[in-house]
């Protein structure tokens, strides 16, 4: 009975895995079948790198997690899986089955419910990212995630006129855990929006409270991507956030990136346009690095375009990146939203910028991402007129 219910379980949770990463597009691929006693092979077809044959085995183990029921008894399970990769560890079946086998015992060695690879190299990847998936899990739950603020500033005059709340990770024994390692590995752990409650709201509340002190900057919020932004919950969502800070919708301004939004534009205008009802501003994000249909941006509300760092890195050594950047502040100004430009580093690209019609900037060159604290000290050192007199307070929905 336990081997039919775990059998059961195991092969609507490889294909329940196809449907996941295939969006429902292709027929299931993989295969699952019983060898003898309680062992099972699984073929997972398809998968681009080792990491993604991680993703299947633990979609596999958590199958298992809840315990079996049997009359009035409950029988818990648990699972080691061996993985083997084509063509790495082998072109044919026997030698992939072989190998894969010698990968198991190794996952019992190391302990029940665990995965390894044939590969060393790989098997200590994967343990890597396991031990990260861990310590992020318990730094959500223990606050362990911070927030820290990089400075919108309007060149030509010098005023700061906006901030951009960014999560922070330090963990005392991994040291400074970069956004682009946690920030995909809570998407793929189904944490993003745990992440995005607990950042965005401890920036509206470090924003009410600075304005309680005389302190009113405006702010933007990163947080996830396409994961979120598909949320039918998301305005909701972000609404109940916002009301619990007393601020208006209308310092918000909700940042979606171009190529999340040209997934499901039809979906992305109904979210943005429900956005727009309650009173937020909105924005797209790493401008000129996705399709830049101008059909796209007439479809969308859309008050503020992010030009890419990638453009403003090389602008001042490459015409290309040059032209380019002058043609999306032209069509910013055209459709009447303002441009902001990301990743100023010198002050050659901040007097190009401002050649080309764009003020609005953020990058090293004016400050880097810093602590609420020493945000507030510069604020206090900065003369009354340095304070922004447009509120843009902005949160990145994808």
């Amino acid at each position: 009975m336990v081997l039919a219910a775990v059998a059961r379980r195991l092969r609507e949770a490889v294909h329940a895995y196809d449907e996941m990463v295939s969006n429902g597009q292709q027929e299931t691929a993989s295969i699952v079948s019983r060898l003898a006693g309680d062992e099972f092979l699984f073929a997972v077809m398809d998968l681009a790198s080792g990491e993604e044959a991680a993703d299947a085995a633990r979609h596999i183990l958590d199958a298992l997690r809840e315990p079996v029921k049997h009359e009035s008894r409950e029988l818990f399970v648990s699972g080691s899986i061996g993985v083997s990769l084509f063509p790495d560890d082998g072109v044919d079946f026997e030698a992939l089955v072989k190998h894969a086998d010698t990968a198991v015992h190794q996952a019992k060695e190391n302990g029940r419910n665990t995965i390894a690879f044939f590969n060393r190299s790989m098997n200590e990847l994967v343990t890597q990212r396991l031990v990260l998936e861990t310590e992020l899990r318990r730094a959500l739950e223990n606050g362990g995630i911070s927030v820290h603020y990089q400075p919108l500033v309007e060149a030509a005059t010098g005023r700061i006129v906006g901030l951009e709340a960014l999560s922070r990770w330090m963990h005392a024994g991994l040291g400074v855990v970069s956004p682009v390692q946690f920030i995909p590995l809570a998407e793929r752990l189904g944490l993003i929006g745990t992440l995005t409650e607990h950042t965005v709201r401890s920036s509206c509340m470090q924003l009410s409270a600075w304005g309680r002190a005389g302190l009113p900057p405006s702010m933007s919020r990163s947080t996830s991507r396409g994961q979120q932004f598909r949320n039918p919950d998301l305005t909701a969502g972000i609404v109940k956030l916002v009301g619990e800070s007393g601020l208006e919708p209308g310092r918000i301004t909700l940042e979606v990136t171009e190529s999340v939004l040209i997934e499901n534009l039809a979906a992305g205008e109904r979210t943005l346009a429900s956005l727009k009802t309650h009173g937020f501003r909105i924005a797209i994000d790493d401008f000129g690095t996705g399709y830049s249909s101008p059909e796209l941006h007439q479809a969308v509300p859309i008050d503020v375009l992010k030009i890419d760092r990638a453009f403003i890195r090389d602008i001042a050594a490459n015409p290309r990146d040059a032209t380019v950047t002058t043609a999306i502040v032209a069509l910013a100004q055209g459709l009447g939203v303002e441009p902001l430009a990301e990743g100023v580093e010198t002050a050659e690209q901040r007097d190009m910028l401002l050649a080309a019609g764009c003020s609005l900037m953020q990058g090293f060159f004016f400050a880097k991402p810093m602590p609420a604290e020493s945000l507030a000290v510069l604020l206090r050192l900065g003369p009354g007129a340095l304070y922004p007199t447009i509120p843009d307070f902005s949160v990145l929905a994808a």
